[in-house]
């Protein structure tokens, strides 16, 4: 997880910050207990934009320094136009969501939206305490404001493999989600994994003003 990363004083298109590997309660507690999160550093990390749509990443993790080039990911349309500032959208939930009223902070979803069609990913933690990331991969829109999927985790080559083979990524269906917004800035993320249901309210997650508006 990239942390408080913040702009470059000489080039706007250029943000930086500290990386950090996570523990905390299983994604199924009863209770939520925020300050059993713990975060460890394990590098740094820096994104360069050479416009909207390409740029670069460039880390360090655990000594080892990479760099990849990076490109904005397409998949449905239309691919919404993001402002700094304004007002939440009631059409477009892009953005990152975390249990409402910041009460379970440790974990949370990175929902990006393209037309009806929604990729969100779960950052979370199993039943040891290790993070966990999980995909629904194509979040497709139902009745009123809600989107449903299937939720995968998966596996592929290591962060710092010098050629990276795509025929090694596995996707394991673990279960199903559904986002319900009720307005432009909350709803509920209601789940089932690996024969578990919950049901969450959430909301944006609004760390630093002016916050970005995707329509």
């Amino acid at each position: 997880v990239l942390a408080n990363g913040a702009q470059s004083t000489t080039n706007p298109n250029s943000y930086s910050g500290d990386l950090f590997r996570t523990t905390g309660p299983s994604f199924d507690s009863a209770t939520w207990v925020s300050g059993n999160v713990v975060a460890t550093k394990v590098g740094t990390a820096a994104f360069t934009f050479s416009d909207k749509d390409t740029g670069t990443f460039d880390y360090t993790v655990n000594g080892v320094s990479q760099s990849k080039p990076i490109v904005r990911e397409v998949f449905g349309s239309p691919v919404p136009t993001c402002t700094q500032s304004g007002s939440p959208s009631s059409t477009n939930y892009q953005d990152l969501w975390w249990h409402s009223g910041g009460t379970e902070s440790g974990w949370g979803i990175n929902i990006t939206q393209q037309g009806a069609v929604i990729f969100a990913t779960w950052f979370t933690y199993d039943s040891t305490g290790k993070g966990q990331w999980i995909v629904m991969a194509q979040g497709t829109q139902g009745a009123g404001n809600s989107w449903s999927g299937k939720l995968y985790r998966t596996k592929g080559p290591a962060f710092n493999s010098s050629t990276f083979d795509p025929n090694q990524v596995v996707a394991t269906e673990v279960g199903s989600g559904t986002f319900t917004f009720t307005d432009a800035s909350n709803g509920t993320f209601a789940y089932t994994v690996n024969g578990i249901s919950q049901t969450k309210p959430i909301t944006r997650e609004i760390f630093t003003p002016p916050a970005s508006v995707c329509n």
